[in-house]
């Protein structure tokens, strides 16, 4: 439960560090979206570690993340073309993702665990 609660409090940071500033980000990545997509994305985000937070037993709140991980991968694999001046910091962006969704996955697990010997 430790973990889920890590990852609801780093949704949160990360969902309102892309509210503030979704044109900085969308540029510094080089993604071929605009800042109206990556506020949206933060708001998702912000929801998801509010959702975790307040219910980090149940399995619902690491499986929103995973919905929300499979979105950011998406935006950051099109962000992965060849002609991305900032391609490197798409690829740093889409392995932190990454190394964050195992977690998520691991959490998503350990909570639907519990439930089940509930």
């Amino acid at each position: 439960m430790l973990l889920t609660k890590f990852l609801g409090v780093a949704s949160l940071l990360i969902g309102a560090g892309e509210i503030a500033s979704p044109a900085r980000l969308a540029s510094a990545l080089g993604l071929p979206a605009g800042p109206w997509t990556v506020r949206a994305f933060g708001a998702r985000e912000i929801a998801a570690g509010a959702f975790v937070l307040a219910r980090p037993a149940s399995s619902v709140g690491p499986a929103f993340r995973l919905a929300g991980d499979a979105l950011d991968l998406a935006l950051l694999a099109a962000a992965l073309r060849p002609r991305n001046p900032r391609r490197g910091a798409a690829a740093a962006a889409f392995g932190g993702v990454l190394g964050i969704t195992l977690l998520d996955v691991l959490a998503w697990r350990t909570t639907g665990r519990v439930q089940r010997q509930v």
